[in-house]
């Protein structure tokens, strides 16, 4: 067990998993001296606050008040997809002590996986369905969160709908303009390159038309092609 783990074992002993500032530093002062003694850190990079500020930023920890911390409870994020029955995994992160994980082991047995880390606490992942997730989070007081990363993604325009959809101001009048087309091809990806202006005008990019070019300057025309939709 690394001195992380130590660290949020102890805080999950605590009433209420609350320690004063105080008994904070005490603490990680002791998780040093073990550190330095068993050389798991160099003398020259002892830094006693470090064990605090990681559990911190990873979201383990919080400051409550004005001098005092608590361990956050377990959160449960589900990695999988929307349907009750679609198979995916799930990771914990928070509050753990042995006495919890072998009641989850025994609980769940091969569902249940720790994943140690070099750095920092470990984590826990879970594996099975949508519906299992639930009873799963409520054998550790929580609840399931959703992993909403790839709903963002989802939701992002692809280069056409972002281009076509573009405005920084009143289509140009007059013939002298060319517009920026964007279409994507079976083959090539997404294709683009500046074309007559359209009519009826189109809502996009427009740049002024240019003169023909030589064989040798339209190599490097204005036009190419992307690898992805998105």
């Amino acid at each position: 067990m690394n001195a992380y783990d130590l660290l949020l074992q102890w805080f999950s002993a605590r009433p209420h998993g609350e320690a004063s500032t105080a008994l904070l530093k005490e603490a990680c002062l002791a998780l040093d001296q073990r550190a330095t003694a068993t050389q798991e850190v160099p003398q020259k990079s002892r830094r006693p606050y470090r064990f605090q500020d990681t559990l911190y930023r990873c979201g383990h920890i919080e400051h409550i008040g004005l001098n005092t911390w608590a361990v956050m409870p377990p959160t449960v994020v589900w990695l999988g997809g929307k349907g009750t029955r679609q198979e995916g995994a799930a990771q914990v992160y928070g509050a753990r002590s042995p006495s919890l994980q072998a009641h989850v082991q025994q609980a769940w047995g091969s569902q249940f996986v720790v994943m140690s880390q070099p750095h920092g606490p470990a984590v826990w992942q879970w594996r099975g369905t949508r519906a299992q997730s639930e009873d799963f989070a409520r054998s550790l007081r929580s609840a399931v969160y959703e992993e909403r990363g790839e709903d963002l993604l989802a939701a992002l325009p692809s280069l056409a709908e972002a281009v076509q959809h573009f405005r920084a101001g009143p289509a140009p009048g007059g013939n002298e303009w060319e517009f920026w087309h964007v279409t994507p091809s079976p083959t090539r990806g997404i294709w683009w390159n500046w074309v007559s202006k359209p009519q009826p005008l189109l809502p996009g990019v427009y740049r002024t038309s240019r003169p023909p070019r030589s064989s040798a300057a339209r190599k490097g025309s204005c036009s190419g092609w992307f690898g992805s939709k998105r």
